[in-house]
């Protein structure tokens, strides 16, 4: 029994059975057992498929040489491009003329304003006259002393208008306007009739705070269910993707988003992302720019912010709020792809719905908003509520100018 026990605990060549031949070692890749033989026949046939990857690569890499040769050739030589090339040649030469243009007509108002001909042929004139008098004196002798008085005032005042120093104007200033070259020419993608582009929208804020409502008047908003009385209810609003996951490799979680499509034409749709779990501080940019690199989202159409403001008091210091804004308009600019920031306070008491944007220095493209949630609260909490109509018409007109911002912001782009 000890020599069984001993035989089944041998390792046995896989490629010799059902010859039992011990095996002297094994492949970690595959993890089989082999006898010298095998494992050195093994070690060739893995050589030969190493060989016949890199003849693959090597047939890939000659095919991506070609196309890059072929692109390099063509790109100049396609019918479009040239016909790009010469429109931009033309604006060139269009803007270089209107610039010369502009340029001299400065100069000769200058040159205009500097010139003292004019006064100096009148000088020229009035001592003619006197030159012509005095020669045809000569001849006449027709002349007394009261006529050489007048001749010798009339050199004297010559004399002095000529000795004066000349005078240039001194107030004369030029302004000029710096030209925003980026704007003056602008190259546009003309839209595929048959592709529709989808433009994103994150919905950050903590539990509570209204995403889920937010996107509820969106969805009604889209189905042009103004009326209260016509809302969708709530079992009707369902993200058409249950789970977008990504790994986030600074914060080791995974996180997951409800997807929620509008259609905004046939050419472009709106896709809110309403995140699962609580994303705050800056975690949202993170998340964003996890998307961005994992999801193939080049950009974000806008990040809203959804806050709860029942909490809002009396006498609001809207300076640390204002002071939030330009921190996110700070990671707009520089650090996330974010066309838009629109931060909206939910569950807002009156006093809050008096802020005025006006008085505060509010970055652009950052908005600021106030609405209401009752409309989508429990039947029995919205039965003990007289404004639950009024509230829902008002929460709707603040949506709209949401949305159409975003849709401004991207109609902009294109």
């Amino acid at each position: 029994m000890a020599n069984d026990a001993r035989n089944s605990d041998e390792k046995l060549c896989c490629l010799c059975a059902p010859k039992r031949t011990l095996a002297i070692t094994s492949c970690h890749g595959c993890y089989h057992h082999f006898c010298n033989k095998h494992f050195v026949e093994h070690r060739n046939q893995l050589s030969k498929n190493l060989n016949l990857i890199i003849d693959k690569h090597d047939e890939i890499l000659q095919d991506l040489n070609t196309r890059i040769d072929t692109s390099i050739r063509e790109q100049f030589e396609n019918e479009d491009a040239q016909n790009l090339f010469r429109q931009i040649n033309e604006w060139e030469d269009r803007t270089i003329i209107a610039c010369r243009h502009i340029a001299d007509e400065a100069r000769m108002s200058i040159k205009q304003s500097f010139d003292q001909s004019r006064f100096n042929n009148t000088l020229s004139e009035r001592l003619l006259y006197v030159a012509k008098e005095l020669e045809e004196q000569q001849h006449t002798e027709n002349f007394v002393e009261r006529d050489l008085d007048r001749w010798i005032k009339l050199l004297a005042c010559l004399k002095d208008d000529i000795n004066q120093p000349i005078k240039y104007p001194t107030s004369m200033t030029i302004e000029t306007h710096e030209i925003d070259w980026k704007t003056t020419i602008r190259i546009s993608h003309l839209a595929n009739s048959n592709t529709n582009v989808e433009y994103y929208v994150l919905v950050a804020g903590e539990k509570g705070a209204g995403k889920t409502t937010f996107i509820h008047y969106v969805a009604n908003y889209f189905a042009t269910k103004y009326a209260y009385r016509h809302r969708l209810s709530q079992t009707a609003i369902a993200p058409d993707q249950k789970e977008i996951v990504i790994r986030s490799p600074r914060l080791k979680q995974k996180f997951a988003f409800d997807r929620y499509s509008f259609v905004i034409d046939n050419q472009r749709t709106l896709v809110f992302l309403d995140p699962l779990r609580n994303i705050e501080g800056e975690d949202v940019y993170v998340i964003i720019d996890s998307l961005c690199n994992l999801c193939g989202i080049n950009h974000f159409a806008a990040l809203v912010v959804i806050s709860d403001g029942s909490d809002i008091d009396a006498n609001p210091d809207w300076d640390d709020l204002i002071n939030h804004l330009h921190e996110l308009e700070t990671f707009r600019e520089y650090r996330i792809p974010i066309k838009q920031i629109s931060l909206v306070w939910t569950n807002a008491p009156a006093h809050a719905m008096k802020f005025n944007r006006s008085t505060f220095n509010i970055p652009c493209n950052t908005n600021f908003y106030f609405m209401q949630n009752s409309a989508y609260q429990l039947f029995k909490t919205c039965a003990a509520i007289d404004t639950v109509e009024p509230d829902f018409h008002t929460s709707m007109e603040t949506l709209k100018s949401i949305i159409q911002k975003i849709i401004d912001g991207i109609q902009h782009e294109m």
